[in-house]
């Protein structure tokens, strides 16, 4: 597309993804399928697999805000409102999510 002078213009477009996920996929296949979803008291969802899927859930939750909780080891931790969203993500992954 040339602009009046003559030189072409660059065309720059950047799509909203998560900078912990930009591809929307997990870093890799899941190891051992099951994770265990629990509501909590405080208004947030536990969930838990096991240690080696701990880099999949990193990218595959991170951008609705996942935490590793700093009491209990192998356990992240997301608001009560992407419980849904989490659970969608996680099965379009591969994951047997299960209710606790």
């Amino acid at each position: 597309m040339p602009e009046e002078n003559g030189a072409a213009a660059s065309i720059t477009t950047e799509a909203p993804v998560s900078s912990l996920n930009p591809g929307g996929r997990p870093a890799s296949a899941p190891k051992t399928r099951a994770v265990e979803i629990r509501e909590t008291v405080n208004s947030g969802v536990e969930i838990r697999a096991k240690a080696p899927e701990d880099e999949n859930l990193k990218k595959l939750l991170g951008g609705l805000g996942a935490y590793q909780n700093p009491l209990r080891p192998g356990v992240w931790q997301v608001d009560h409102r992407y419980r849904a969203e989490a659970v969608r993500r996680l099965e379009a992954a591969g994951y047997a999510v299960t209710e606790a």
